[in-house]
């Protein structure tokens, strides 16, 4: 059997040229879609990383605050250990809210909920100044 004995003509062929045509098209179509959804969920998940790591980061600083008014408490002021403490207590409420701010920018389906965080380190910071002050 030979391609001569099929009889394929032009004009036969252009729908199957059509269709082929077609199939390229859904396919170039599917890779471009693809890739644009893989971009977006990688950009989802670094931005859901980079939150988390800024809300871990606002909770050592939280903790932070307690350590400075136990050592504001433990050492004398003058010495260079208080001075320390000192201001690693002043820097923790400068350096959480910086923190609890672009964790809200990165994450801000739950903005409302870190500025609930926020506020409640703010509270415990005001708390925490009296303390502060006696050592």
């Amino acid at each position: 059997m030979k391609l001569e004995n099929l009889r394929l003509t032009w004009k036969g062929l252009i729908p199957v040229a059509l269709m082929a045509l077609a199939a390229l098209a859904i396919v170039a179509f599917g890779v471009n879609r693809l890739k644009q959804v893989s971009a977006t969920a990688q950009e989802i998940i670094e931005k859901r990383d980079a939150g988390l790591v800024a809300i871990v980061r606002a909770a050592n600083r939280t903790r932070d605050v307690t350590i400075g008014v136990l050592a504001s408490i433990a050492y004398d002021g003058d010495a260079p250990v208080g001075k320390a403490a000192d201001e690693d207590f002043k820097d923790a409420a400068r350096n959480a809210n910086a923190e609890f701010d672009r964790a809200a920018a990165l994450l801000p389906e739950h903005a409302s909920e870190i500025e609930t965080l926020k506020a409640r380190f703010a509270a415990i910071y005001l708390a925490a100044q009296e303390p502060h002050a006696l050592g």
